[in-house]
């Protein structure tokens, strides 16, 4: 089997069988890997699904460096999420694996804006779509456009593009127009009115594209909005491969710190869970037991009182070694005073 291997930032992209895969390192000595999914001109970088041992992040950047660069797709997306347009259902990634519906060939998509007869040189009108809660319009520049209104945040709007039978949404940003349009009734009474999106199959509501070469973001927006700023750090192939700084070994230290004092919380509250869990269950079998003898009480019938009052005696304890060791002190230091006005008053007499 045939097994090629790209470099894309500092993510490895296996090739095998037909399949794709992607690796980038975890923690000390140790990296994790997903499937990736070509979906027309992105590359979809899946969630992960295993960590495994391997090397620390100085080597394993090292061995990056003599892999050839990514260069099948433009641009990569991860941390996404894609939906189908009628149900609104997400989908899994066995789904995206097998690329059920889902066209893979970039400009297969239907543009129904670019179907609109027009007359004369004029730019053809905007025309808006109805996709769930959001407004799909395609402005006059070629540009589509997502708006949707939120009790919490009220009206946003931001950019999209489709691309491989996918419409993705960039980050979107507040509109503080506060005009008698934006309100919400009156767009949720316009969304009503509006035709069913039907150009594409699917829609990706939240992602973080980068582009491959450079690893920033391709679709700024004027006015500020944007898609997410980039997470990952691109090395491109016409710059040598650096070693990471002093302060970027202190940002990942730091942040290795913090992703263990993550897992360390969530498996003390699971522990917790867990034993909360199994006092209940015994509990519940004490309950079963007396009921079934009504004239025994066991010793141990209620180990929550026993805590209680263990709990309470220790403090008592502590507090009485503490008023105890507050008296000496005292005592100490009212005979260090006495001590010393005696030995004034000598003085004065002499």
């Amino acid at each position: 089997m045939r097994v090629t291997s790209y470099r894309l930032g500092e993510h490895k992209i296996i090739q095998a069988a037909g399949a794709l895969w992607w690796e980038a390192h975890a923690g000390i000595g140790a990296f994790q890997s997903g499937r990736c999914f070509v979906r027309g001109n992105i590359l979809l970088l899946g969630s992960s699904e295993k960590e495994e041992p391997g090397y620390l992040k100085r080597e394993f950047i090292e061995r990056l460096r003599g892999l050839p660069e990514w260069n099948h797709t433009r641009y990569y997306c991860s941390n996404y999420s894609i939906h189908q347009c009628r149900s609104g259902r997400r989908l899994t990634e066995m789904e995206l694996a097998e690329g059920r519906g889902i066209r893979t060939q970039a400009g297969e998509h239907t543009d129904p804006v670019e179907q609109t007869p027009t007359e004369g040189p004029c730019p053809a009108p905007s025309i808006s779509y109805r996709l769930g809660h959001h407004e799909i319009t395609k402005k006059t520049d070629a540009q589509w456009w997502w708006k949707t209104y939120s009790s919490s945040g009220g009206p946003r709007e931001g950019r999209c593009i489709i691309e491989g039978g996918i419409l993705f949404f960039g980050a979107g940003k507040k509109i503080e127009s506060q005009e008698p349009h934006n309100l919400k009734r009156t767009f949720l009474e316009h969304l009503g009115h509006l035709p069913q999106w039907k150009a594409t199959e699917y829609y990706c509501p939240s992602c973080e594209i980068h582009d491959c070469r450079t690893g920033e973001n391709p679709f700024v927006q004027e006015g500020g909005g944007t898609f997410f700023i980039p997470s990952a750090k691109v090395i491109p192939s016409s710059t040598p491969m650096s070693i990471p700084s002093l302060s970027s070994s202190i940002d990942s230290t730091l942040s290795l710190l913090k992703e263990l004092g993550g897992r360390a919380g969530r498996a003390v509250y699971r522990k917790t869970d867990e034993a909360i869990h199994k006092y209940r269950l015994w509990r519940k079998r004490k309950n079963i037991r007396s009921d079934q003898t009504a004239t025994e009480m066991p010793v141990h019938r209620f180990p929550a009182r026993k805590w209680i009052a263990s709990i309470g005696a220790f403090i008592l304890m502590v507090g009485l070694l503490l008023l105890v060791l507050l008296h000496d002190l005292w005592k100490g230091r009212e005979h260090h005073h006495r001590d010393h006005e005696h030995s004034a008053g000598r003085h004065r007499d002499h």
